[in-house]
């Protein structure tokens, strides 16, 4: 696939976007059932829903999956990039 720089951002935003909806949706949802600690600077969500399950698997483990899933491939990428400019001499700093 041809990727450019302005699609590849544009795909990544959007998969952040996807995952902060998560949090969002939540407490749309079951307001009453979110409880803040102020004196630990956490927020719980106490619910019960089967809604919030689905929502977590889709808005959370889904684009996480994604981002570790591509962040692999690229890393092994910049290896082998690193391993070839090595080879014919490259200085350029990485």
């Amino acid at each position: 696939a041809n990727w450019t720089r302005s699609k590849a951002h544009l795909i990544c935003s959007a998969i952040w976007i996807i995952a902060i909806c998560d949090p969002v949706l939540l407490y749309f949802i079951d307001s009453g059932d979110v409880m803040f600690r102020y004196k630990t600077y956490s927020c719980s969500y106490i619910s019960t829903a089967k809604i919030t399950s689905l929502l977590s698997f889709v808005f959370v483990f889904v684009p996480v999956t994604i981002i570790i899933g591509t962040t692999i491939p690229t890393l092994m990428y910049l290896a082998t990039a690193r391993e070839s400019a090595r080879r014919v001499g490259g200085t350029d700093p990485w």
